[in-house]
């Protein structure tokens, strides 16, 4: 496999991981939203059972998970603009060497 194949190939998993990663972040912004109306719900209402200790740490979990995920995501699109940039410089070197191979024939 060639060094231009193998970078093809980092760049479409790092474009499905970044997919991954807005999804993933996407999912816990609706939990967070959900949790956070509980939340308001149980404060409205004064009914504690409503938003439990379970509630919270659960929504802490997600503002974790969310932080993580936004740090994955950045540097996934990080090594992709690596990425792109070696596969441009590749192939940038391939149309040099084939020209300057017609050049000597």
């Amino acid at each position: 496999m060639s060094r231009k194949e193998i970078v093809i190939k980092a760049i479409d998993r790092l474009k499905r991981e970044i997919k991954y990663y807005d999804s993933s972040i996407e999912d816990d912004h609706k939990a967070i939203e959900n949790l956070l109306s509980l939340k308001k719900r149980s404060e409205a209402e004064n009914d504690p059972t409503l938003f439990t200790e379970e509630h919270a740490y659960k929504l802490k979990y997600r503002y974790s998970s969310v932080q993580e995920n936004i740090a994955a995501k950045d540097e996934a699109e990080r090594i992709l603009i690596n990425s792109q940039d070696e596969l441009r410089e590749i192939e940038e070197s391939n149309r040099y060497l084939s020209q300057a191979h017609y050049k000597t024939e």
